[in-house]
This record gives C-alpha cells, structure tokens and sequence, in this order.
C-alpha cells in the first residue's frame, strides 16, 4: 500500500497507559505517497492533567504544553484534515488507536476510528520476522539498519516507523509468502 497510495504513519504521546484516563500531549504523523515520505504534522496540545510521570519518557513538561500547546479540539480537527480518509500505520496501533478514539469522544464527541483502515507495523514486523527476539520499534530500526530514533517524540518516532513501512514494502517485500496468512487476515 505504500508504494501505491497515501499512508498516513502516526504516533501519540500521553499523559498515562490508560485510554480511559490518559490525554494525547503530542501527535505527530507524515504522509508517505508513492513510496515516498511527504508532509507531515507534528501538535503539541494543552491538557488540564498532570504529566507527572510521564514526562521521563517523552520529557515533555505541564510548563511546555501550557506555553506551546493548541487547543484540543482545534488540534484534533487538525489531525482529521491531515489524515483525510488516508489508511493509517502506527507501531503498536492498538495504543494509538485506543488513546485517539477515546480522546476523540471526549473532545469531539465522534469516533475517530470509524471506518479507517489502519495497520500495526509491530505486527507486520511480527509475521515477516517471527523468530527476532523483540519487536519494538528501537530493536528494529537497528535490526533492519534504517533511519532514525525511537526517542519517544512523536516525531522521531513516526519518522522512524515510516522508514520501517518503506523497508516492509520493499527490501522486505520478498518475504511475503511467509506472511501470507498475516496480510490476508490483517490488511483486508
């Protein structure tokens, strides 16, 4: 798919694990069209909770969000235009996908994952290499010798994961037999 359309590669930073309780603080993505990585978005948004612990993974600041954070729902409405009706990949999309919807109905009062097309790059990465000992995104960008970092900035993280779809749909792509089964059950 990203060799013949739009994809659309995301990440999410929070205030905690739980969709529930959690806020998005940062969203990043970037476009890749015809194989090649395009635009992309990078928000900050304010939230009224505390980062607390948090904050030493992603290191980003109540103080930061407060001086350089967007209004939820203006950001949110932001992110819908950028993605527009584009399929999504995230690495472990389940999280993402969790915190955006849940925030989304929050904010917006509407689902964001309605009707969306969307892939995991960790399980993708799980049926083309299923015997590496790990597959988080850090091991893999090494594994594979790619491009980027897994900071936990979403744009670093997001720039890396697309360089991780473009491997899959090129170097990687001889390997499709063996992930047969995973394309036919997860990429409908």
């Amino acid at each position: 798919i990203a060799q013949e359309h739009r994809l659309i590669v995301l990440d999410t930073e929070t205030t905690g694990l739980d969709p529930l309780t959690s806020d998005i603080i940062q969203f990043a993505a970037v476009e890749i069209v015809k194989g090649c990585i395009g635009k992309s978005i990078n928000l900050f948004l304010k939230t009224d909770k505390n980062v607390g612990e948090s904050e030493a993974v992603h290191h980003i600041s109540n103080v930061y969000l407060e001086q350089h954070g967007m209004e939820r729902a203006a950001a949110f409405e932001q992110i819908l235009e950028f993605i527009g009706d584009s399929p999504i990949a995230a690495h472990n999309m389940d999280f993402d996908l969790s915190m955006l919807e849940t925030n989304f109905r929050r904010t917006l009062r509407h689902s964001f994952r309605e009707n969306r097309v969307a892939y995991c790059t960790m399980e993708v990465a799980r049926a083309l290499d299923p015997d590496l000992p790990k597959h988080k995104l850090s091991y893999l960008i090494e594994q594979y010798g790619l491009k980027g970092v897994n900071t936990h900035d979403a744009l670093d993280d997001v720039k890396a994961t697309a360089e991780l779809v473009l491997h899959f749909a090129g170097p990687a792509a001889a390997s499709y037999e063996k992930a047969k089964p995973f394309f036919a059950e997860n990429l409908k």
